[in-house]
This record gives C-alpha cells, structure tokens and sequence, in this order.
C-alpha cells in the first residue's frame, strides 16, 4: 500500500521537494491588521519529525538521488512516539535541555526521558558516536546514555573538552572564533551571530571530529554556513538599528537571545513575543519575568493561539511581571496591564487612551495583534537598538481558532511582516509622524 499521509516534501515516487528559492516567503505579501487571511505558505508540514514509515520514504527518495548523509532534527514527541523506530543513527548530538513540553511528557524528568533514549540506543562503538554538550548541567545524564559508544565533548567554558572555544569575538555582524580540537586548532568568521551560535558552531566541529574531516574542511563549513531561517535571523532593509527574527518559544530560548543581543552591542532592545495556546501555561509567568529583565520596552501578542483564549495567555504572560510594575499606577482604577481594547467591553471608553498613556509609561505594552506589535516595535526603534521578534521564527502562520472563521491556519510571517514594516515607517516619519510613543502623533503638531 502506498503511504504518502499528504506529506507536502514528497512526490508519489518519494522524491524529495526542493524550493525554487532559499526564502520561499520573502517575495509574499504582508498580511493585514484585522484580518486573517488564507495560509498560502510552502512549509506545512505538521511535525518537526515525520512518522517512521515517511521517515524511510524519505530516506529512499535520497538514496535514489545519490544522497550519502541526513542531518535530522529529532523531537522528543518523535522519541516518545517511535517515529524513529527503524532508523539507526550514526552519530547523536545533545545540545541542551530546559523546560518544554510539558503538556505532552507530563514532567522535565519524563521529558529527559524520551530524550536519552536517543542516545541508549547507540551500542555500535565501531560506527556510532556520540556528541554531547558539557556546558548543559543535564551533560552527565547523556554521558552514562551513550556510554557503550566514544564520546565527543564540546565546551565554551571547560578546556577540558575535547572542542574547546579558546576565543571569542562577537559583533553585530559577524563572529570570530579559535577552536581548540584534537587534531589542531580552527580559526574561522561566521556570519551566524550570538554566542549560542557559538554553541553550535562547536557542535558541528565536533562532528566533524567524530566524522573524522580535516580541519580545513570543518572552518570552511563553519565560514559558509548561511543563517537558519528564523534563527536570530536579520532583516535587513537598510536601518540604522538591527531587527531580528527567532523561533525563541521557551523560557531558557528567549533568556538566551536577549543575552545575545545585549553582548552584541545593542543600546535599547525592544521585544515582541508571546507564547502558544494549548500547551504549557507554566512557562508563561516564566518568559514575561525574563522579557521584564532583560528587555528595556516589551510588547506582549498572540503566538499560535490555537483554541485558546488570547486574552487569557497575555494574562499569563504578564502575571510574570513584578509586583511593582503591576502597583505602578495605584490611581487607576481598572486592569491597564491588558490591550485597550478589552476595556470597551467594560463600558470604560475613556479608559482606552489612559491604558495606552500608562503602557507608555512603564514601556510594557499589551497589543494582542502581532501584526501591530511588530508594527509598533520596529516604528519605535532608534539607531543602535535591536528589535527581537520571538516566538515564531521561520513559521509563516498563525494558527488561530477563532469564531468566524472556519480555519485554523492562516497566512502570517515575522520576516516578511518586519520586511513591509521597515519599507512603510520611513516615508511616515519623514513625513513628520511621531512613532516613539502610542498613540502615534504628528511632530510639534
């Protein structure tokens, strides 16, 4: 019996698709605020990875068009499932582990769990390898998994490692780096910014060393690798100020790019984020703390609600933030850590321009529509700043029940969103509008 399931990366003869361009999205035209539109995007594919018999689909489409190695992505939903039953791996790679998911594994332990199992099932010490984090504290627990197996370790701070960064360089625009390997030493330039990519920047020359690549070979990859969509990806219009998208949807993951765009040297950091529907609420109350710490303005929106009641995750969101930032403004008499326009349903008209004088003040603002926060964020930044669009990354939908529309999915993405926002807000300032502040005004009006 043919198995195919409507897996959009497959032809009937189990072909692999291949994109006509490297950004399928970025030619796309912007969604609209208000309004929800049809997903027309080209990445719909339900899980990060497939079941096993797609999985050996795929891997037949590859191997008939000479394909000689994968590199997968393999989820814990796909470990507990056994989607990857019936694929043995060569080489497994531990890069970290916090909190996620929990909706699904029940606790971080049951979630360690399904993780390792990856790794106990490495017994070949004649071809398989292990790859393994020591920076993570949960490395210990990888290490007796995989222990029938070598075992490359890689580090940013213990020298002991067997791939060691021994120095680091980072900028707004590219990272140097010297790493300390068995064999010899590797200098290389990346155009992959932040120091969790320095992270990763190890995990690879760590599997180059188990691989066994010449050195050469491992810097020339490290120094070509093109950014991942969506990963702490730039949108680039010619800006004075930098704005990047990143699939940051965990609390450690939206800790560790705001780390990131501080070290690199932006003077404000203006986020955007929010957080999924149906899944772990524990993590909200977490994110809205970190996004409080380490953000200097913060705009809380929807973040594929699903079924969930939007105003109720914002809720959770900001219940993260201080004490004091929700006393602030004891003479208002009327939640204004919410978006405005929920206090029309309580009859306070007034109310709604107040709130938006309040948010100003204390720069955390509660705009449930993405599509104007990003809006918003970006028209706000000045030269120096780093607008950080979390959540999403290279997702181009929201996924979105809502009454009156008899869909889920629908057409969304951060990059294009920020692409049309910074060709639309230099005209409208030049025009002499104020966008430091909501509402927007005219200057010296």
């Amino acid at each position: 019996i043919q198995y195919l399931a409507g897996d959009p990366r497959l032809t009937p003869e189990g072909d692999v698709w291949v994109p006509d361009e490297h950004d399928t999205t970025k030619f796309e035209p912007s969604a609209r605020g208000g309004n929800l539109w049809p997903y027309r995007g080209r990445y719909d594919v339900p899980n990060t990875t497939p079941d096993a018999l797609q999985l050996q689909q795929l891997y037949a489409g590859m191997a008939a068009e000479e394909c000689t190695a994968v590199v997968m992505e393999v989820s814990s939903h796909a470990l507990a499932l056994g989607r990857t039953d019936g694929t043995s791996f060569d080489i497994a790679v531990f890069t970290n582990l916090t909190r996620d998911h929990l909706d699904f594994h029940g606790s971080f332990e049951e979630y360690r769990e399904a993780k390792l199992k990856l790794f106990r099932e490495l017994t070949d010490p004649d071809r398989q390898r292990a790859v393994i984090n020591l920076d993570d504290p949960e490395a210990h627990h990888f290490i007796k998994a995989a222990s029938k197996v070598p075992i490359i370790t890689y580090s940013m701070e213990n020298s002991d490692a067997a791939v060691y960064a021994e120095s680091v360089e980072l900028s707004l625009f590219e990272t140097a780096v010297l790493l300390k390997c068995p064999e010899g030493d590797i200098q290389a330039v990346s155009g992959l910014l932040g120091r969790f990519n320095v992270s990763n920047m190890l995990a690879a020359a760590a599997v180059g060393v188990a691989l066994g690549a010449p050195l050469e070979t491992i810097a020339y990859g490290i120094e070509n690798c093109e950014a991942v969509p969506g990963r702490f990806e730039m949108i680039d219009e010619g800006q004075p100020f930098a704005v990047i998208t990143d699939y940051a949807h965990t609390p450690d993951a939206l800790e560790r790019v705001l780390l990131a765009a501080r070290e690199i040297g932006a003077r404000r950091i203006l986020l955007v984020f929010g957080a999924g529907g149906d899944r772990d609420r524990g993590k909200r109350p977490m994110m809205g703390r970190i996004a409080h710490e380490l953000a200097d303005v913060v705009f809380v929106c929807n973040d594929n609600p699903r079924t969930e009641c939007l105003q109720q995750i914002c809720a959770d969101i900001v219940s993260g933030f201080p004490v004091e930032l929700h006393n602030a403004h004891p003479e208002a008499n009327f939640n204004w850590l919410q978006d405005m326009w929920h206090t029309r349903h309580t009859g306070a008209w007034d109310e709604m321009g107040h709130t938006l004088e309040l948010q100003n003040d204390v720069r955390r603002y509660i705009l449930e529509e993405r599509f104007y926060a990003i809006r918003i964020a970006i028209a706000m930044a000045d030269e120096g700043d780093a607008v950080i669009i979390a959540g999403k990354g290279h997702e181009d939908y929201l996924d979105w029940k809502v009454d009156w529309v008899d869909r889920r999915k629908h057409w969304f993405d951060d990059r294009q969103e920020a692409r049309d926002t910074l060709q639309r807000v230099v005209p409208l300032q030049e025009a002499g509008v104020d966008t430091r502040n909501l509402p927007w005004d005219q200057v010296n009006r």
